[in-house]
């Protein structure tokens, strides 16, 4: 309890002095007077997600993490600064930069992914280069849609937070042989809970430099989990964990190409955004904007909660999760109709 309350604190200090230092250097910060800008809110809010990441995993989790690791994160945070810094910078160009940092990141730590349970992928998964193929390519589906979701207060570091908990609580169903992530998955979460309740009140947003370490390390951690369970874990439990921002970057990508627009050029057609703007419809003469922000975000996590509740239960039962998988896709595509048909859109 004394480490834990200790880590709080360390945590907490470190994000204050970081939003401090960024507010008044106005380096890495959202400005409402700006045209750029992000995020719905009336003052300057420092984008700190990504030098809070890194500086805390290394400060908590020097011993639990290979430094390594880290080093290799830090031209993620870089490109993910200029992109906060310099909108101008193109999504094409990002791309690129994020998939040679991924090839880079894979190739040299040698991180694999050597099932999917299924027969025929799994024998194609044995070439190493094709393995390397797919877990770059699954690394970037999830990045970027983890920038897509970025657009509710608390949304994306509060999915963050369900993936890590349903982890540590498969991992006590485990023999103590196993992967052990008690400890890892405690300092991530303290980590990942204190800015959550400072991105909730609009006190700091996460930017792109926060996105992209999120993402990276919630999904090494789950690919890490996966791939050390001894096989006692379906590897579909990773695809359940992070089908979220995986089918969002996808459908994105399918609606403006039916649509016949750019397909990273950034629009309000998310499905949190529709949510967002349809509580906001609502409620906008009895609450606050931003308040309606966090709470629309809190209202999706919760609909995701069965998601995460059934992988625990059925975390080695590939069937199943395959199953939930879908059920989760199809209960996506109809809300997203519902809500634009409600909202009487007709972009679809």
């Amino acid at each position: 309890m004394l480490i834990l309350s200790l880590n709080i604190i360390i945590c907490t200090s470190l994000l204050l002095v970081i939003n401090f230092v960024l507010s008044k250097s106005k380096f890495l910060i959202d400005n409402p007077e700006s045209a750029h800008h992000k995020y719905k809110h009336q003052e300057i809010i420092p984008l700190s997600g990504g030098i809070y990441f890194l500086l805390s995993t290394v400060i908590i989790s020097f011993n639990n993490y290979e430094i390594k690791i880290l080093i290799y994160l830090v031209p993620f945070l870089l490109i993910g600064t200029l992109a906060d810094t310099k909108k101008e910078l193109s999504p094409k160009i990002r791309l690129i930069f994020q998939l040679l940092f991924f090839f880079i990141l894979v190739n040299f730590n040698e991180i694999k992914i050597s099932s999917v349970d299924f027969y025929y992928f799994d024998y194609l998964l044995e070439n190493s280069f094709f393995n390397l193929i797919f877990v770059v390519f699954c690394l970037v589906t999830v990045l970027n849609g983890h920038n897509f979701m970025d657009g509710l207060n608390g949304f994306v570091i509060g999915n963050s937070i369900l993936i890590l908990f349903s982890m540590y609580f498969v991992n006590l169903q485990l023999p103590s042989y196993t992967f052990n992530m008690s400890e890892l998955g405690e300092t991530l979460i303290i980590i990942f809970f204190v800015f959550f309740l400072f991105n909730s009140f609009g006190k700091c947003f996460l930017g792109d430099n926060g996105i992209y370490i999120n993402s990276i390390l919630i999904s090494l951690l789950v690919i890490s989990f996966i791939e050390n369970s001894k096989g006692l874990v379906s590897p579909l439990l990773a695809a359940v964990f992070l089908w979220y921002p995986a089918f969002e970057n996808l459908f994105s990508i399918l609606r403006r190409i039916k649509r016949k627009k750019a397909v990273y050029r950034s629009d309000k057609l998310h499905l949190h955004s529709l949510v967002n703007d349809y509580f906001t419809l609502k409620f906008k003469n009895k609450l606050e904007i931003k308040k309606i922000n966090t709470i629309s975000a809190l209202i999706i996590n919760i609909c995701l909660l069965p998601n995460f509740l059934l992988g625990i239960i059925w975390y080695n039962s590939s069937t199943k999760l395959l199953i939930l998988i879908f059920i989760q896709i199809i209960l996506y595509i109809f809300i997203y109709n519902k809500i634009l048909v409600l909202k009487k859109y007709n972009y679809l």
